[in-house]
């Protein structure tokens, strides 16, 4: 077998020092890796600065869920009224939480906490600062008929903190039609959409 003789490496070549290799030490950030850090700050900027711009609709959204539910829990109570042909009468507290349920202080009355249990609004509708106006009806009765009791329309209005607009939630009387509305401040009407 014949051996091959291999030129030397370079660095053992006579006359030739060894050299270090090419080593380019990073002196700062890539313009790649500059990009991308101000992309995500940008992205993420942009997130939260939408954030704070919807959190007051969310809220107003919530506000009207709350009104929603109040609307069907009096809508339950009529027909429970009418169900069962007797006086049904429902209480809205206001404090600590605003919770609608049958008043029990009333005899007789078709409404119990059996038949039509207790609704904690700001629980249905995870309001922050969750308020009934003052002023507002928080009894309501409903004849046997379903019609309302009383001569005048019941209306309670619900606010909540940070947003100016109110929801309003109206028994017109004599024929107990539940209605929701709004109301862009405290010194407007309520505008009510019949469904």
């Amino acid at each position: 077998m014949v051996r091959q003789l291999m030129p030397a490496p370079m660095h053992r070549r006579a006359g030739m020092a060894r050299r270090p290799p090419m080593c380019r030490q990073p002196a700062g950030f890539s313009l790649f890796e500059l990009i991308v850090a101000v992309g995500v700050i940008l992205l993420l900027s942009g997130l939260s600065i939408n954030l704070m711009r919807e959190a007051p609709l969310l809220q107003e959204r919530r506000l009207r869920q709350a009104a929603v539910e109040l609307q069907s829990h009096l809508l339950q109570a009529r027909t429970l009224a009418q169900k069962v042909n007797s006086v049904c009468q429902v209480s809205l507290s206001t404090s600590p939480q605003p919770s609608v349920g049958a008043d029990t202080s009333v005899s007789p009355n078709a409404c119990t906490t059996t038949n039509l249990p207790s609704l904690n609004l700001k629980t249905a509708s995870n309001v922050q600062g969750l308020a009934v106006v003052s002023g507002s009806t928080t009894t309501f009765s409903f004849a046997g008929i379903g019609t309302l009791i009383g001569a005048a329309d019941a209306v309670t209005i619900l606010s909540a903190s940070n947003i100016s607009a109110q929801w309003c939630v109206k028994v017109t009387a004599p024929a107990g039609v539940v209605l929701v509305g709004s109301r862009l401040s405290a010194t407007d009407t309520c505008n009510y959409v019949r469904d």
